[in-house]
């Protein structure tokens, strides 16, 4: 799978990774549990078997991501993925949907309409210790809005990251 993602200045990155490190302190599954070094807080923006790399996206990108509630996503029997929703603003519609006439391809929960775009936490997480996670989550609390720091395209295959802006 290959994507283009938003990823964090690195004062918003770290406010993230705080939170990773809760959850991991707490012998929860945690995104700060992968030490992959491309492994970062990011927003997908498109995801896709076949996605080719931008030579440009034409729309600015957003300087700012504001934070909605808590989301679980389905990840198999009596787990969760669990991230916090971004709320989808103008400037971050309009980049989104930029990113879409530059990309084709993409999946169909990527797509303008049908996307839910969040920052994940942790995968997995058991039904039972969803009462743990959010009390880790509490402990490190993010701001209201994540700064943007640039773009990238993610290559799962080949585990390799492209900056883009």
């Amino acid at each position: 799978m290959r994507s283009i993602e938003l990823v964090l200045t690195p004062a918003s990155d770290a406010a993230v990774r705080a939170a990773w490190d809760e959850l991991v302190s707490d012998g929860l599954p945690s995104l700060g549990r992968h030490v992959s070094e491309s492994n970062a807080p990011h927003v997908t923006l498109v995801a896709g078997p076949d996605l080719p790399v931008p030579s440009r996206i034409d729309a600015p990108l957003p300087a700012r991501l504001r934070l909605g509630g808590v989301l679980l996503f389905p990840a198999g029997p009596e787990r969760s993925v669990l991230v916090r929703a971004v709320v989808v603003d103008p400037a971050l519609a309009a980049f989104h949907a930029a990113v879409h006439r530059a990309v084709p391809g993409g999946v169909d929960t990527s797509l303008p309409g049908a996307w839910s775009p969040h920052v994940s936490f942790a995968r997995r997480v058991r039904d039972a210790d969803l009462a743990r996670a959010l009390a880790a989550l509490r402990r490190a609390p993010l701001p209201d809005e994540l700064e943007v720091g640039g773009l990238r395209a993610w290559d799962g295959e080949t585990k390799t990251v492209t900056p883009l802006a």
